[in-house]
C-alpha cells in the first residue's frame, strides 16, 4: 500500500505548488494542486477511511505537480553560474524554457554539485552565450529605464497648471512624463552603443546627432516629441534652457495619418456604434457631438460642478448656432473648457451616473462619475469595431476631425469670416493655436 508523506513535507510542497502556479496566473491548476496536497495530508491521518482508487489518484497528482528536475539543464545552469549570473537571472532563463522553479531550488541544485564543476566549467556553448546576451540586454534596459526615470522625477511638477509655466523646465502632466521617459531611454541606449557616456553628461552636439539619426526612422510628430524631451533633459543637466531648431523628418515609410482625411460621417458613426457595447457607443457619440479626446470622456461634468479655466479668455461666440446642455472637460495641460451636448445625449449620459470612484488609464488617475468607456479601452474598442464595420480605422481621434469640419461648415453658413471660424473652433477643441486646428481640415 502507498504511504503518504509527512505533514512537514506536504506543507513545503504545498507552498511550492501555490507559488509556482500563482506565478503562471493559473488559478484553476493552483486550486486543484492545493486540494490534492491537502488530501494527502488527510491520507496520513485518516488512511483507513479512504479507498485505494482515491489514494492512487492523490499520488498521481502529487507526481504531476512535483518540481521539475534541473539535471537536464545542468550545462546551461553551470555555464551561467561560472559567469557570475545571479540566481534570479538564472530563474528567468529557465522560465523562458517553461521550467518554473524557485530561487531556493536553484540554490539547492548548485550546492549539490562539486565546487570544481562550477569553477572549471567551459561557457562557450551557443546556448550559454545566447543566454548571456539576453541577460546583458535586460540589464541595459533596466539601466536606461532607471536613468530616464531619475531625470523625469527631478522635473515633475504635477498639480501645478501648465499655463503661465511654459518656460519653467518642469513636467506638469503624467502623459508628458511617460513620453519623455521613453525618448530619454532611447537616447541613453544610443549613447551607450557609441560609448559616449550617459544622460548626465550628454551634450548639445550628441543630442543633435541622435535627432538627425532619428529623423530617418520616425515621423515628424514623434521627432518633435524626442526633441522636446532632449531640451528638457539639457535644462535639467545644465540649468540652461536650450532650444533646437526644428529638425525635419525624412521618414517616408509607415502610415501617414496626418496627411489623410480622418473624419467620419454620421452614417459611418452609426455603423461602427452598432458593433460597440452600450458604454462604448455612448462615449463615441459624445466624442462625435462635442469633439472630445478619448480620456476627456471620463472628466465630463455639468458646468455648474466644474467651471471652465479662468486664465484663458473665451470667445462669446462659442457654440454659435447650436443648442444643448453645457458641460466642461479637463483637457491637455489641465485646461478646463466648455463643451455643448445635445439635450438627448446629455440625458442618456446622466442616466449612467454612478457612485464616484477612482480609475486609472495609461498610468493617470481619474475620478469617474458616469458608467461610460474612455481612454485606451475606448480607443481600442473603436478601432476594432471600425475595422470590422468599414474595413478601415482612422482612430477615435477621427471623431474630433468630424466635429471640427462640421462646426466650420455651420459657422460658414452663419456668415462668420474664416478667421472667426478658426478662432471659435480652436477654442471649442481646446487648442491654444489655430494652426493646430488647421491639421483637422484635410
Amino acid at each position: 500500500m502507498l504511504t503518504a508523506p509527512s505533514e512537514r513535507v506536504v506543507f513545503g510542497r504545498l507552498c511550492y505548488i501555490l507559488a509556482d502556479h500563482a506565478s503562471r496566473r493559473d488559478r484553476e491548476k493552483s486550486s486543484e494542486a492545493a486540494a490534492s496536497a491537502m488530501l494527502i495530508i488527510r491520507l496520513k491521518n485518516y488512511r483507513s477511511g479512504i479507498n485505494e482508487l482515491t489514494r492512487r489518484k492523490c499520488m498521481d497528482d502529487w507526481t504531476r505537480y512535483s518540481p521539475p528536475s534541473l539535471d537536464r539543464h545542468e550545462d546551461l545552469l553551470v555555464g551561467l553560474k561560472s559567469n557570475g549570473v545571479t540566481h534570479r537571472n538564472i530563474q528567468k532563463e529557465l522560465r523562458r524554457m517553461h521550467v518554473h522553479v524557485s530561487v531556493s531550488t536553484i540554490k539547492r541544485f548548485f550546492r549539490s554539485l562539486p565546487r570544481e564543476r562550477i569553477e572549471h566549467k567551459s561557457s562557450e556553448s551557443r546556448l550559454v552565450q545566447d543566454a548571456l546576451e539576453r541577460i546583458k540586454d535586460r540589464r541595459e534596459q533596466t539601466n536606461d529605464t532607471k536613468q530616464a526615470a531619475y531625470w523625469i522625477r527631478r522635473g515633475l511638477a504635477l498639480g501645478s497648471p501648465r499655463h503661465g509655466n511654459y518656460s519653467d523646465g518642469k513636467i506638469h502632466s503624467l502623459g508628458t512624463a511617460r513620453n519623455y521617459q521613453q525618448s530619454l531611454s532611447m537616447f541613453y541606449r544610443w549613447l551607450q552603443d557609441r560609448k559616449l557616456g550617459d544622460l548626465s553628461t550628454a551634450t548639445v552636439d550628441q543630442a543633435v546627432g541622435w535627432l538627425n539619426n532619428r529623423s530617418g526612422q520616425v515621423g515628424q510628430k514623434t521627432l518633435d516629441l524626442n526633441r522636446q524631451a532632449i531640451q528638457y533633459l539639457l535644462m535639467q543637466t545644465t540649468g540652461v534652457q536650450v532650444k533646437f531648431g526644428r529638425i525635419k523628418s525624412s521618414y517616408t515609410g509607415g502610415r501617414k495619418l496626418a496627411e489623410e482625411a480622418r473624419a467620419y460621417s454620421g452614417a459611418q458613426l452609426e455603423e461602427v456604434c452598432a458593433r460597440l457595447s452600450v458604454r462604448s457607443a455612448l462615449s463615441a457619440k459624445l466624442c462625435f457631438a462635442a469633439g472630445l479626446r478619448a480620456h476627456e470622456v471620463v472628466t465630463l461634468r455639468p458646468i455648474g460642478e466644474q467651471p471652465p479655466s479662468t486664465h484663458r479668455e473665451w470667445s462669446k461666440d462659442l457654440f454659435k448656432g447650436r443648442d444643448g446642455a453645457l458641460y466642461t472637460v479637463v483637457g491637455k495641460g489641465g485646461l478646463r473648457r466648455a463643451v455643448l451636448l445635445p439635450a438627448q445625449l446629455a440625458d442618456e449620459f446622466e442616466e449612467r451616473r454612478i457612485k464616484e470612484r477612482t480609475v486609472r488609464d495609461r498610468g493617470i488617475r481619474y475620478v469617474q462619475r458616469h458608467d461610460v468607456n474612455f481612454g485606451s479601452n475606448l480607443t481600442k474598442a473603436w478601432s476594432d469595431a471600425s475595422s470590422k464595420a468599414l474595413g478601415r480605422s482612422t482612430g477615435l481621434h477621427g471623431l474630433r476631425h468630424s466635429y471640427a469640419k462640421q462646426r466650420l461648415y455651420e459657422l460658414q453658413q452663419l456668415g462668420c469670416s474664416r478667421e472667426e471660424r478658426m478662432s471659435i473652433v480652436s477654442q471649442e477643441l481646446g487648442h491654444f493655436r489655430t494652426t493646430e486646428t488647421e491639421t483637422y481640415l484635410r
